[in-house]
């Protein structure tokens, strides 16, 4: 069942301060979180949700922006992972990108490291 209290809520939060606050902006942007959660229930609608979405609809119709963010949760891995908390599959992501940032840039990994900052703080 689709919180319709915290999503408004959320949505509030996330565009307060921006242009995002036209009140039709608003009602576009919860519409698309609840086709979306009734468009794929098994992944159904997890908080910050509305940020992405609230982001896309600066550059598209509400019709874009949809088929923007369902195939940008459904058809990549990564991103259908965190969505579906498959951290199993997320955490083989992470040590991947560790893997290529110590061979990309090996002075930003060792800082990193030392730091104890892991990619699951910034992924």
């Amino acid at each position: 069942f689709f919180c319709k209290q915290k999503t408004a809520y959320e949505m509030l939060r996330s565009l307060v301060g921006s242009e995002m606050c036209i009140r039709d902006r608003h009602k576009e942007a919860s519409l698309i979180l609840k086709l979306f959660y009734f468009y794929r229930q098994d992944v159904g609608y997890i908080q910050g949700m509305s940020y992405f979405v609230g982001n896309l609809l600066f550059f598209m119709n509400p019709y874009e922006t949809f088929k923007c963010f369902t195939n940008l949760i459904i058809s990549n891995q990564f991103s259908h992972a965190l969505y579906t908390f498959k951290t199993n599959q997320i955490n083989a992501y992470f040590q991947v990108f560790e893997i290529l940032l110590q061979e990309a840039c090996p002075q930003v990994s060792t800082y990193l490291k030392s730091l104890e900052v892991n990619p699951d703080l910034y992924l």
